[in-house]
């Protein structure tokens, strides 16, 4: 966090270290950082406008904690990974994905996976590295509620600052809100999912939202003199968040049984959800907010309006729902179908495989990394995982237990976070070829992944910054290496909205036929050519 930097900053700026609002305990941290960067300064002989004995005398002294302490998410914006792109190719790759007819929207990136979908729109400077800007994505596009509600549920870093940036933006249309609009305003663009722990993060990230909202709008009304409606925050008389967070859940709780019981489509193996009339409901709310009982007219009509916007809910619960897709719909896989190049079809630019990118082709190759030395970058936050030491893996798509396993190695590096590598002699040698599916589209970027019928890529290569250093024809092998002697960046996208750049001498590539061979060796030197 460069801590010694900010404190320059602030005390060349003329910040003096005992002022009363670094003596609290919410600025322990920067006290802190003042307090060594003087002792640093004195030890240096550095000129400065401080008395150093008298400084740091006063921080040592400073009081102890308050009981006021509150959290403030702090966030670092990512520069891109690739920044050369024009803003012709940017327009586009923000569309990346959009298909359908008439005017309904598709994000493929971010429906089917909307960690990597954020990802690689940041990477490649589509879309700046902002919370604002980024929740203002999900609005702009068709993002589908079942991935919107996968990833805001998540407890992902970037997924806690989301979800509170988006909930304040879908509450921002309205000045005061009644409690099933708020319900329905939130749960019909993100989904009611069955995992319990990340639709109880929702709730709780929007009754902090909401609380926050209305705090200011309620005291405005009473100066006023006007008169509330009646399952308005203010007048259902809550005295805390957490009060509000359980009647929050319990509303939607109450919305997916009386959905469940009037769903056709659940099967007979489905759990079975006894039905819940005002009664039992108001019973399972006594005792909320701390034992002070909302007025039972107050639940009654609470429970009844409730009852008129049930079916409108997006709910995915059981086996007559659906969860996060791991592949496209219908209709999204059948556009690919048929403009998908094989090893023995070419695209017409008007036919490429990823809508409005212009001429593009997409074929499985094999591939090899060469070893280097651990020569490893990286643009994100990383943490520690548990991998092989030896090996970089490219991962393929989610296997059971929810783990990743390993599809393409490079000996010599560190893995990217997130990631796990498979245990097996690819990750140990690192020499073996292993087939990918690669794609070449407009705009010099290399999608690479790990299954044939995926549009998300699980990395990608800016090939202007790529040279073919080798080939060999008749083996049908050609070796891509960076500009200049470089190494060649791979950028790896992780579900949780991060990315690394991992860099390698060089990648041997080997084509399935010697069209396939001639092929891609002409597109690449087009776009060394172009650029």
């Amino acid at each position: 966090m460069a801590r010694r930097k900010v404190a320059v900053f602030l005390m060349q700026n003329g910040a003096a270290p005992d002022v009363s609002d670094v003596m609290t305990h919410q600025h322990q941290i920067l006290r802190d950082a003042l307090r060594k960067y003087l002792q640093y300064a004195r030890n240096g002989n550095k000129r400065h406008m401080f008395n150093w004995e008298a400084s740091i005398g006063t921080l040592r002294d400073a009081g102890g904690a308050t009981q006021s302490v509150t959290y403030e998410p702090f966030f670092v914006p990512r520069a891109a990974a690739v920044r050369s792109l024009d803003s012709n190719i940017k327009n586009r790759l923000r569309q990346l994905g959009v298909v359908g007819e008439g005017r309904v929207a598709r994000v493929i990136f971010c429906n089917v996976n909307p960690g990597v979908g954020l990802a690689f729109l940041v990477a490649t400077g589509c879309v700046r590295d902002y919370p604002v800007e980024l929740a203002q994505f999900f609005f702009k596009y068709a993002v589908s509620p079942e991935a919107l509600g996968h990833f805001l549920g998540e407890n992902y870093s970037l997924s806690q600052i989301l979800r509170l940036e988006f909930l304040n933006l879908l509450l921002d249309h309205e000045p005061s809100m009644t409690l099933p609009e708020v319900i329905l305003s939130t749960f019909t663009r993100v989904a009611v999912l069955p995992a319990f722990q990340a639709l109880d993060r929702i709730i709780h990230a929007l009754a902090h939202v909401w609380w926050r909202k209305e705090r200011m709008h309620t005291a405005k009304n009473r100066e006023e003199g006007s008169a509330m409606d009646g399952l308005t925050l203010g007048a259902l008389q809550l005295t805390s968040i957490d009060g509000l967070c359980q009647l929050l859940f319990n509303c939607v709780m109450l919305a997916w049984a009386m959905q469940r019981a009037t769903d056709s489509s659940c099967s007979e193996d489905d759990v079975h959800v006894p039905e819940v009339d005002v009664n039992a409901w108001m019973a399972l709310n006594a005792g909320m907010d701390d034992g002070d009982a909302i007025p039972l007219a107050t639940q009654q009509r609470l429970y009844h309006d409730i009852e008129s916007i049930h079916h409108r809910l997006q709910t995915f619960f059981g086996n007559c729902q659906s969860t996060l897709p791991t592949s496209l719909d219908n209709h999204t896989q059948s556009y690919i179908d048929r403009c998908t190049l094989h090893s023995s079809t070419m695209l017409a630019p008007n036919n490429s495989p990823l809508p409005f990118m212009g001429d593009s082709v997409r074929s499985s190759l094999q591939v090899r990394m060469e070893s280097f030395g651990a020569n490893h970058t990286h643009s994100d936050r990383t943490r520690d995982t548990d991998t092989n030491e030896r090996g970089t893996a490219l991962p393929s798509s989610r296997s059971s237990s929810g783990r990743h396993v390993s599809a393409m190695t490079a000996v010599g590096a560190k893995p990217p976070a997130g990631r796990r590598v498979e245990r097996g002699k690819s990750a140990r040698g690192g020499g073996g070829l292993r087939e990918l599916t690669f794609t070449l589209v407009q705009g010099g970027l290399l999608f690479m992944s790990t299954c044939e019928r995926s549009v998300v890529p699980d990395a990608f290569v800016h090939l202007p910054m790529v040279e073919v250093v080798d080939w060999k024809e008749s083996q049908r092998l050609f070796t891509l290496g960076g500009r200049h002697g470089a190494n060649l960046q791979i950028v790896y996208l992780l579900e949780d909205a991060r990315w690394q750049v991992v860099e390698v001498p060089r990648v041997c590539l080997k084509a399935q036929s010697d069209w396939s061979f001639n092929t891609w060796m002409q597109h690449l030197h087009t776009v060394q050519t172009n650029d």
